[in-house]
């Protein structure tokens, strides 16, 4: 069982930049962030401009964090990881895969979905 001192659910912005401001005021801490998509943090808007569909701007551009930034701000990257049952008593994550992960603080920064309106 992996354990870590702070654990994060969520890989979005909100959830990065979680990791990202700990990591500034706790050299020490283990961190995790658990995001179901196999990504590191990138620019969801980036994707829908002009300049990005058209080609003028390269792919490469929608990454905001590469791979690089989570190694060297030692922050563990849980990509394509569902978090499916959470056990408040005993500080722990079950993952869909059956891993389970323990934490000393769990911050939950899931997002929402879009909603379609109906007009």
């Amino acid at each position: 069982m992996q354990s870590f001192t702070h654990l994060i659910i969520g890989g979005g912005i909100a959830g990065t930049t979680a990791a990202e401001t700990i990591r500034k005021h706790d050299a020490n801490a283990t961190i995790a962030i658990v995001s179901d998509e196999p990504h590191p943090l990138y620019s969801r808007v980036l994707l829908s401009k002009p300049a990005f569909l058209t080609g003028t701007q390269p792919f490469e551009s929608v990454w905001m964090k590469k791979p690089e930034w989570y190694e060297a701000e030692r922050i563990t990257f849980l990509g394509s990881a569902v978090a499916k049952r959470l056990d408040a008593a005993a500080k722990t994550v079950t993952l869909e895969s059956g891993e389970v992960l323990q934490y000393e603080k769990l911050l939950l920064a899931t997002g929402t979905h879009t909603r379609m309106l109906t007009i």
